[in-house]
């Protein structure tokens, strides 16, 4: 018995085809190869579009807007704001910042479920509760490209390739903008709640590198003078443990524990970061500048700097004299004051080029202040992005970008008794000391 193997494929622009035909066969096999073409071409265009005219420029990509946000529409005309992220309907927004005061308060993700199903009507999800606390853009930060889920091509590098992994991308390969659109979540807010998810987050593996403690060495109290030591407290009865700050003056009878939760310095310390560099403050701080400049340069007697110099560096040259002449078991007494004579004189060479620069108004001070606005920007920007990605990644870049501008905190932790045999404490306030590279700020 003989069967008719051949087979008859039927295309809606090309009729019937027949695949044992040798022309017909490599007709389909072109066309297949050219749709291919196509369809990788498309595939590179899109990924490259949404990079370069939409990510780039902090506008929505596309998809769902996270709950309570919104984005502008393209309309029939000329919209030149198309794409620009706004806030959502004000019953959404109210119900974001009461999310995030919940689980502040400490309810659960189940609790707030609950909360929300009673007080505001609304069914909603553990995941959809998980990832709102996560989420920047509550905070007013854009990031885009976190995963990637495409089959063809992904941004890597600022390039688009076809050769990727799918899954969660390296941060070199995110856009992250902060301060991008109206934020619904304060800054200390947002990072205040990023150290609770992270600290309520249960991990098997121990952080590298120092661990979750993210202020070590940057703390003193404002009573005693005394530093601030991290210690790890564990939750009872099921609560998270807690990272708490206690003064060094305690241990020897010098002052009260003035104990203060972590997350309640750090959110502070970001939030006060952020307000300096914010465009309204920039233009008060330089403006400040300009007027201290001004004056610097009229009341400043270069002579009399010049004079100071000459007599600093003399007792210099008379102490080192002395000191050569001293015991070797002496030395180690006058080492401290040629130290302090030398730093002296290091800043009266400071302040001599300062008042000559101001005199000769060539505009390197100005440069110098915007050098350092734009790398203190650039450091709170990455800031905000590590405190992002703090539940996910280890904390150790967040300790280092605070370590590299802060020179030190001064808390003031006030007792507040809560019944007869219980006293705790609270952060009434603090103040950020910047390093020498921040100079110019700090005297503005």
């Amino acid at each position: 018995m003989e069967y008719d193997r051949s087979v008859l494929v039927v295309f809606t622009n090309k009729g019937e085809i027949n695949i044992d035909n040798f022309t017909d066969f490599l007709t389909v096999a072109c066309d297949a190869n050219s749709a291919n073409d196509y369809v990788l071409s498309m595939s590179r265009s899109v990924v490259r579009g949404q990079h370069e005219k939409k990510a780039a420029r902090g506008l929505w990509v596309g998809g769902t807007t996270p709950f309570g946000l919104d984005y502008v529409r393209k309309g029939s005309g000329d919209t030149p704001n198309a794409g620009e992220i706004i806030l959502g309907s004000p019953e959404d927004v109210q119900t974001v910042r009461l999310i995030f005061q919940w689980y502040q308060e400490g309810y659960s993700h189940r609790g707030i479920i609950e909360k929300l199903r009673d007080e505001r009507g609304l069914k909603r999800t553990q995941n959809f509760i998980q990832r709102m606390l996560i989420n920047p853009f509550y905070a007013g930060d854009y990031r885009w490209n976190r995963k990637t889920r495409g089959r063809f091509h992904a941004l890597r590098d600022g390039r688009v390739t076809d050769d990727f992994t799918p899954g969660v991308n390296e941060e070199k390969d995110m856009v992250f903008i902060p301060d991008n659109h109206p934020a619904i979540i304060d800054r200390e807010t947002w990072t205040r709640v990023q150290h609770l998810v992270a600290e309520r987050t249960t991990k098997t593996t121990p952080f590298r590198n120092g661990g979750v403690h993210l202020l070590t060495g940057l703390c003193r109290c404002a009573k005693c003078g005394k530093g601030f030591s991290g210690s790890r407290y564990e939750g009872k009865n099921g609560a998270p443990a807690r990272l708490m700050l206690t003064c060094n003056g305690h241990r020897h009878k010098q002052c009260r524990p003035n104990y203060v939760n972590q997350r309640d310095v750090v959110a502070s310390i970001v939030a006060s970061l952020d307000a300096v560099i914010r465009p309204e403050r920039i233009e008060s701080l330089r403006a400040k500048f300009y007027e201290s400049v001004a004056k610097r340069r009229n009341d400043v007697d270069l002579s009399v700097l010049e004079r100071s110099l000459a007599r600093k560096e003399a007792d210099y040259r008379d102490l080192r004299a002395k000191i050569k002449k001293l015991p070797a078991d002496l030395l180690e007494d006058f080492a401290g004051d040629l130290r302090e004579q030398k730093a002296e004189i290091g800043k009266t060479k400071e302040a001599i080029a300062d008042a000559i620069a101001a005199k000769r108004n060539d505009g390197s001070e100005s440069v110098k202040f915007n050098k350092q606005l734009s790398m203190m920007s650039d450091i709170v920007g990455a800031l905000k992005e590590a405190l992002a990605e703090i539940i996910d990644t280890e904390p150790r870049l967040v300790r280092e970008l605070l370590a590299s501008m802060v020179d030190h905190v001064t808390l003031d932790v006030q007792p507040r008794q809560v019944s007869d045999k219980h006293t705790r404490y609270e952060l009434k306030s603090g103040e950020i000391t910047l390093k020498p590279e921040f100079n110019l700020i700090c005297a503005s």
